[in-house]
């Protein structure tokens, strides 16, 4: 029960390792939601948080099979597109010179 409910507040990921940085982002979120006035060294590590959260997230995907598939797929789509638009391209040109 109670990884289900760290899971859900991702406080530990798909693996089931302590996620630092949403922890982090967390606890910077509650600090300046309940101060007073906001100074920098809050906002640099929100910042800072942020910042490695979104670097994660995007060298996880990288690695993601199901995705590298969605991109080849997309980019076999958009050729597929380029050859049947090519010849319309082709004539459209030619009758515009």
């Amino acid at each position: 029960m109670i990884v289900r409910i760290a899971t859900f507040l991702r406080l530990v990921d798909d693996d089931g390792k302590l996620n630092i940085a949403d922890l982090a982002f967390m606890i910077i979120l509650t600090k300046i939601a309940f101060s007073s006035s906001i100074d920098w060294a809050s906002m640099v590590v929100l910042a800072t948080t942020c910042l490695n959260s979104m670097h994660q997230r995007h060298v996880d995907a990288k690695d993601d099979p199901k995705l590298i598939e969605m991109v080849q797929h997309q980019t076999e789509a958009i050729s597929s597109i380029q050859m049947k638009i090519a010849p319309i391209i082709t004539s459209i040109g030619s009758k515009l010179s």
